[in-house]
């Protein structure tokens, strides 16, 4: 639990320098495969307040990547409030992530790509 928090956290920093919102997230799906971790959820205010963002963004939704590095977790990529399936095909740039680490549509997302 407390990996999964620290992994957050650095999704939360990052998001903090897009929204300049402090941010909390509400965690779909979260599964650990081998090195490669896998997160989908939706971002919240901290203060329970609406998220400001614009109108560009399909809001709320968060995806993100990690990878642990030298026993360290990072935030290898990720994305919020995006318009379009951005997430298609990690397996060509990741060839060593374990397929069992996505959700079924974050999988299925992966199929042409095989």
């Amino acid at each position: 639990q407390v990996e999964r928090t620290r992994m957050l956290d650095l999704l939360r920093l990052e998001l903090y320098g897009m929204v300049r919102q402090e941010t909390v997230f509400v965690v779909d799906y979260f599964r650990v495969c081998g090195k490669y971790a896998w997160m989908e959820g939706s971002v919240q205010r901290k203060d329970g307040r609406k998220l400001e963002v614009s109108e560009d963004y399909d809001c709320c939704h968060v995806e993100a990547l990690f990878r642990k590095e030298g026993g360290e977790w990072k935030l290898e990529t990720h994305a919020a409030f995006a318009t379009d399936v951005w997430y298609t095909c990690l397996v060509k740039s990741y060839p060593d992530l374990d397929l069992r680490v996505f959700s079924q549509k974050a999988l299925q997302a992966q199929n042409p790509c095989e």
